[in-house]
């Protein structure tokens, strides 16, 4: 059977500290905004748990509008696919983001205490577009910590990738969990030495 699956991003944007889901206020119009997703016909659809929002200290957590926000997803029967770090959404105290040697044990921690709570859910991407999120942040320099260099990239890739090892194997043993993997599919073709050196192309894709 074919279904289509949608999603909400809330994204921090980490210079300004403007966060995605206040801007557009959802979180002021939440129950609207999830009515008009069911609407749609769609009962499947991606959900941020915004981990920046939720954990601004260590391993203390407010979870009063994830309760709101999930209430109304369960109420309205629409199937979450609970979306645990957007790209650079990461508590501040995380200092260094994705190069702190801590990032795998706090983000594990705080995926765990979610799916304690929240113990209906059955659906989860782990973290999304991992090589993007690493490639930005530590290669190219385009996000916090804007590292430039091989180095900064193959230390998120371990630090990344030990987070979502750990967070797949309780997902394994855990309700029967599905991971439903989100990652860039790239394809490019430059025109010329300068669109050739960074091309735009992007094309996104899921799997599970």
């Amino acid at each position: 059977m074919f279904e289509h699956l949608s999603g909400l991003e809330s994204i921090l944007c980490y210079d300004d500290g403007v966060d995605v889901a206040e801007l557009t206020q959802h979180t002021r119009f939440c129950l609207d905004d999830l009515r008009l997703v069911k609407a749609t016909g769609l009962n499947w659809f991606r959900y941020p748990w915004r981990w920046h929002a939720i954990e601004r200290t260590p391993g203390r957590y407010d979870w009063g509008f994830t309760d709101e926000a999930m209430s109304h997803l369960k109420q309205l029967g629409i199937r979450p696919v609970i979306d645990c770090c957007h790209h650079v959404s990461i508590p501040r105290y995380i200092d260094g983001g994705f190069l702190n040697p801590d990032f795998s044990k706090h983000y594990v921690r705080f995926v765990t205490r979610g799916l304690e709570r929240y113990d209906w859910v059955r659906d989860i991407t782990i973290f999304n577009e991992p090589y993007p999120t690493i490639l930005f942040a530590g290669y190219t320099g385009f996000w916090y910590p804007y590292r430039k260099n091989a180095g900064a990239f193959v230390a998120m890739l371990g630090n990344i990738g030990h987070a979502i090892c750990e967070i797949s194997r309780l997902c394994c043993t855990v309700r029967g969990l599905r991971s439903v993997h989100f990652e860039t599919a790239e394809s490019h073709s430059g025109a010329d030495a300068p669109a050739r050196e960074w091309p735009p192309t992007e094309t996104h894709c899921a799997f599970w």
